[in-house]
């Protein structure tokens, strides 16, 4: 821990919305240590219950005003930008109230410096797709699965193999107002199992992996924390939504070497500090690399295996505001 003269009155900013506990700790911890913080709730400044203000004028430039409070960018010493979302009644609403957000958002989070942020926002953006991480993964080398993007089913056929999972390009979706997952899909690659009277586009089509386990890595700084996940039959294809049943089980287990540099050297390509990444491991030992969450779930790791993952970002944030 850093003396408090370091910190004190130095200023970290959270973004991210009053659902998500993961920030609640961190914030304990950065105001131990002399901080001040600002936690920036989207969903409260949606609903008016957070007040907002931003102006601009030919004397003052930018001016932020959040509640009741200047708020200067270039004085956030650190800031982690964890998930400032907001949430409608529909999906038709929520999509469109996110998009005018995020337009509304963006110059308040380019306003802070990017040497400031954990995360820089505009990078998470840039690396949250799922193709853009299949080819970064390859090119710094990790192995990842054969994928194939189609509309048509000709190349699916063709290009895969005898069995096969589908999987969305976004795995969140909005039910009767409430997210939820989309599954990991298992099909026969044949003319009569394929769901052909529909588009595959714009799924992601890829072999289906026969595991002899799972990982959930997560990264954060110089510092990497790994659960093995094992699983029983009904949570082979998906195990995040049969997580709460004794389908899975997540133990603590020593990530390959070889693999944990990759780990850095994939969020180094990318220009980021945290990242929440999910392998699967084959009968043959193979570590295969399906993708990186930049804002992920890491609290699986952080409970119920007890790992430091909370102290390791603060430390990161520490390490950014003191810099």
């Amino acid at each position: 821990m850093r003396k408090e003269a370091d910190s004190y009155k130095k200023t970290v900013l959270i973004a991210s919305h009053s659902g998500d506990n993961n920030w609640r700790p961190v914030t304990n911890e950065l105001r131990d240590r002399g901080y001040k913080v600002v936690v920036y709730e989207a969903d409260r400044v949606a609903k008016g219950t957070s007040s907002l203000r931003i102006g601009i004028n030919l004397q003052d430039g930018l001016r932020i005003e959040y509640m009741g409070r200047q708020l200067e960018p270039h004085d956030i010493a650190a800031a982690w930008y964890r998930k400032p979302f907001v949430h409608g009644n529909s999906a038709t609403s929520r999509s469109s109230l996110e998009q005018q957000q995020k337009h509304i958002q963006y110059s308040l989070w380019h306003a802070i410096p990017e040497k400031a942020w954990l995360n820089p926002p505009g990078r998470i953006l840039h690396a949250e797709h799922k193709l853009t991480q299949l080819l970064a993964a390859r090119q710094i080398g990790f192995t990842i699965p054969e994928t194939v993007v189609a509309n048509q089913w000709e190349p699916i056929q063709h290009s895969l193999p005898h069995s096969v999972i589908f999987k969305l390009p976004r795995a969140m979706v909005e039910v009767d107002g409430r997210e939820q997952i989309v599954p990991t899909t298992p099909f026969i690659n044949s003319p009569s199992s394929l769901p052909k009277n529909s588009n595959p586009f714009p799924g992601l089509w890829q072999p289906r992996l026969i595991k002899k386990r799972e990982w959930r890595v997560v990264v954060v700084g110089d510092r990497l924390f790994a659960g093995a996940i094992y699983t029983k039959a009904a949570a082979k294809e998906d195990w995040r939504i049969h997580f709460f049943t004794d389908a899975v089980k997540i133990r603590k287990a020593s990530f390959p070497a070889d693999q944990q540099a990759l780990c850095f050297s994939y969020l180094e390509k990318l220009g980021l500090k945290f990242g929440v990444f999910d392998f699967i491991e084959d009968t043959d030992g193979k570590i295969i690399f399906l993708e990186c969450n930049h804002n992920g779930e890491y609290g699986e790791l952080a409970n119920d295996l007890r790992l430091p993952i909370t102290e390791a970002i603060v430390d990161e944030l520490d390490r950014i505001a003191t810099a």
